[in-house]
C-alpha cells in the first residue's frame, strides 16, 4: 500500500518477491534522479488492457523537481495518478501511517528524507543526502528513532570523494555521532548503512571490518 522511491529495478523486485503492485496507493519519492524515480512505471498504468476500471488511484508525494519530471512523462489523469507537492518540514497522515519530510542535502532544495511513524515506531529513511543543514537538524530534534537507515554512498577510506550531496564512511559516522549526542536514537535501535556504492575499493569483509 505504501512505497518509497520508484527505481529502475522495481520490476525486478516485483517479480523476485512476488509483489502485487496493484495494491500500491501511496508513493513517496525522495528526488528526481533516475536511480530513484523512473517515470516509465507510472506511465505504463495508462496502457493496461484489463483491470483499469478497478485500478486503485495512486497518490504520489514529492518535491517540485519530481513534479516537473512526472508532469512531462506521465499523463496523471489517464494513469489515475494524483501528485501532492510535499514541501520540506511537513506532515502527511495516511491512516495508520504518518510521514514527515526533512530537507536532504543533495542536488536541490526539494530533495527529501523521510521520517515514518507507524504502530508506535519512528523510523528515519535518510538516503541521497550529505550532512544536514542546521534547519534540518533543528527539525529532527522532535523525534527519537526506533531505527535509522542512513546512506553511506562512498563506504571506504580509499573511495572517491562523496561530494557535498552524499556521505562517506567518515561523514556517516559523524552524522551518527551527532544523532546520539542529540539523543535522537533509542538504545539498541538498528542503525543501518544503505545506498552503498561500488566505490570504496574494499571487498565485503573489509568493509564490514572498517
Amino acid at each position: 500500500k505504501y512505497k518509497v522511491d520508484l527505481p529502475p529495478d522495481t520490476g525486478h523486485h516485483v517479480i523476485k518477491y512476488g509483489i502485487d503492485d496493484t495494491h500500491l496507493e501511496h508513493l513517496f519519492i525522495t528526488h528526481d534522479h533516475s536511480d530513484h524515480c523512473d517515470p516509465s512505471f507510472l506511465a505504463w498504468r495508462r496502457t493496461a488492457v484489463s483491470g483499469t476500471d478497478t485500478m486503485r488511484p495512486l497518490h504520489v508525494y514529492s518535491g517540485e523537481e519530481v513534479e516537473r519530471l512526472l508532469s512531462e512523462k506521465v499523463p496523471f489523469e489517464r494513469c489515475k495518478v494524483t501528485f501532492h507537492r510535499f514541501e520540506p518540514f511537513r506532515w502527511v497522515h495516511l491512516g495508520p501511517l504518518s510521514v514527515y519530510s526533512l530537507q536532504a542535502n543533495h542536488s536541490d532544495p526539494s530533495c527529501l528524507n523521510f521520517v515514518v511513524q507507524v504502530k508506535g515506531s519512528t523510523v528515519l529513511l535518510g538516503w541521497d543526502t550529505g550532512k544536514w543543514s542546521d534547519e534540518t537538524w533543528t527539525a529532527v530534534r522532535q523525534f527519537r528513532f526506533d531505527a535509522v537507515f542512513l546512506e553511506c554512498t562512498a563506504a571506504g577510506p580509499k573511495g572517491r570523494d562523496a561530494g557535498p550531496g552524499h556521505l562517506n564512511a567518515t561523514t556517516f559516522l559523524e552524522m551518527k555521532d551527532q544523532m546520539n549526542r542529540l539523543n535522537l536514537v533509542k538504545q539498541k535501535a538498528p542503525f543501518v548503512a544503505v545506498h552503498l556504492g561500488d566505490n570504496s575499493r574494499l571487498d565485503h569483509e573489509q568493509m564490514h571490518d572498517y
